[in-house]
């Protein structure tokens, strides 16, 4: 409501006072105090509306993260079962298509790859460049080779190599080796490279061994177990 003063009057003993009159409330400022409260209404319902997405939101977004994390736990799964998959075709096929010894298989892949690169090759497919430990199976490989690639000579990585320390000679496995077959002649003598050279080939034509540059790209020799 509004208080207004209208004057004052002077009454006969000389006193006076002020008049007032009291106005109803104004109807279009009541009006606004309505539409006013109406629109803070109207905001919290739907600032509650909004929570309750949010907290769905935020619920579903758990869900999603946890079907994530599952579906992240299978796809590993499946990534270890295709691996072992392949490496186990890769063995079957490599004894299949290869030669074979009484523990192992041996086969040739006509692919120009380093040293390194031909050992992953031979790891992804379930075997390791070729480690042959004893006479038979280096007559076995000398055989396989010459009868792969007759009448040219194509070296071929098998998995030895003295990067460890110089003139210690390793197969992949750690394993020192103790059967040697160095190429030799009056005009050369096998190994003869050094620091340079640290890798073995064996050569097609003989089987003889040369130590090469790691990095030089040659055909190379997997092998499996039985």
């Amino acid at each position: 409501m509004t208080l207004i003063s209208l004057g004052f009057q002077i009454l006969k003993n000389g006193n006076c006072f002020l008049l007032f009159f009291i106005l109803p409330p104004d109807a279009q400022a009541v009006s606004r105090l309505n539409s006013l409260e109406a629109a803070v209404h109207r905001l919290n319902v739907q600032f509650y509306h909004m929570d309750v997405r949010v907290s769905q939101f935020s619920q579903g977004l758990a869900e999603l993260k946890g079907g994530l994390a599952e579906a992240s736990e299978s796809l590993v799964s499946l990534n270890e079962v295709a691996i072992r998959n392949q490496k186990e075709l890769g063995r079957i096929d490599g004894c299949l298509r290869g030669r074979r010894t009484q523990t192992k298989c041996f086969l040739i892949f006509k692919h120009f790859e380093a040293y390194d690169a031909a050992q992953k090759l031979c790891e992804a497919r379930g075997g390791h460049l070729a480690m042959p430990v004893d006479d038979t199976e280096l007559t076995v490989l000398r055989r396989y080779l010459y009868d792969a690639f007759q009448p040219y000579n194509w070296p071929s990585w098998v998995g030895i190599n003295d990067r460890r320390s110089e003139g210690l000679w390793l197969f992949e496995n750690g394993q020192r080796v103790s059967v040697f077959d160095w190429y030799q002649d009056h005009l050369v003598t096998q190994p003869n490279g050094g620091i340079r050279e640290n890798c073995v080939s064996l050569s097609s034509d003989d089987g003889k061994w040369w130590d090469n540059d790691c990095e030089r790209r040659m055909y190379y020799i997997c092998e499996y177990r039985l």
